[in-house]
């Protein structure tokens, strides 16, 4: 395997196959294969789940990210309540106003803290047997019945007991994955006024001489609207709250449109949106080469 080859495997989580395949169409230009894997490659699979336990009455919604080609789970959320309404929630909503959902309901009081806990559980211990290799392929798959199916047995180890559900799946590219939408989806702004503004500490990814042929421009010549990558620092406890609720972790790194960039003395002050009435803030010294994402 290629350095080029193991640079896109460890960055967009791709297979070495793919990542062979793609350095070949695009002449081994590893700047135009990150783009087009990062853009085009849709090899995260979404799974949303409702669902109902026929003798408890107990209804949850599940929330599953699977890189089926790593055979790896990227994300997962749970919750389980008593309340009969959940079964009635749309699960046709996008992906990330779906997860952020979950992490709202497990704020109420009417979730089942035990259930909840135990099941998200019991779903990583699931997924991380070697047995169930074979479920990444159906997921992976076209044929519904057969996922279907699969998702039953899956609900069945976790409950126990026969379940009613629903489900919707959708194939999505990693950029769009780790891209966090703007404020109008962002679940936990019902809980902030409409005229607070959060400001998590971050720190800007800067741009490896190897990761493309030619080096990102430096912080100088960066401009409002650009997106650019970074990764929450923040230690407060509040951050890891809110970092859930827009739908990453905190070691995640994420692509973000930059705000705002002032000059200091030290460097420039950046701001970034990280989701609804979340920014992001740190200092990025002179000179400094910023990695960007290339349409």
């Amino acid at each position: 395997m290629t350095e080029e080859a193991g640079i896109l495997i460890e960055e967009l989580g791709c297979s070495a196959r793919t990542a062979g395949r793609v350095l070949t169409l695009c002449g081994n230009n590893l700047n135009q294969a990150y783009k087009w894997l990062a853009s085009k490659h849709r090899n995260i699979v979404i799974l949303k789940i409702k669902f109902a336990t026929r003798s408890t009455y107990s209804c949850g919604l599940m929330f599953i990210a699977l890189n089926t080609e790593l055979k790896k789970v990227l994300r997962y959320a749970v919750s389980i309540s008593q309340n009969p309404y959940v079964y009635y929630e749309d699960i046709d909503e996008p992906w990330h106003q779906f997860e952020n959902k979950i992490y709202t309901q497990r704020l109420s009081e009417e979730i089942v803290h035990e259930k909840t806990i135990a099941a998200a559980q019991a779903l990583m211990t699931f997924f991380q047997d070697p047995d169930s290799d074979s479920f990444y392929g159906i997921f992976d798959g076209v044929n519904y019945p057969q996922i279907n199916e699969a998702l039953r047995i899956v609900l069945r180890k976790l409950m126990d007991e026969d379940i009613l559900f629903e489900f919707k799946k959708e194939r999505i590219s990693i950029f769009n994955f780790r891209r966090v939408p703007d404020g109008s989806n962002f679940a936990g702004a019902q809980f902030i006024s409409r005229d607070a503004k959060i400001d998590l500490k971050v720190e800007v990814l800067h741009a490896k001489k190897r990761f493309f042929f030619h080096r990102s421009p430096t912080i100088e010549k960066i401009n409002q609207g650009a997106i650019i990558f970074v990764r929450i620092t923040d230690e407060r406890e509040v951050a890891g709250y809110l970092a859930r609720f827009i739908g990453i972790s905190k070691s995640e790194t994420i692509p973000v449109e930059l705000l705002e960039k002032q000059r200091k003395d030290n460097g420039y002050f950046v701001s970034v949106r990280l989701g609804g009435m979340i920014r992001g803030f740190c200092i990025v010294p002179f000179k400094t080469h910023v990695e960007i994402f290339r349409d």
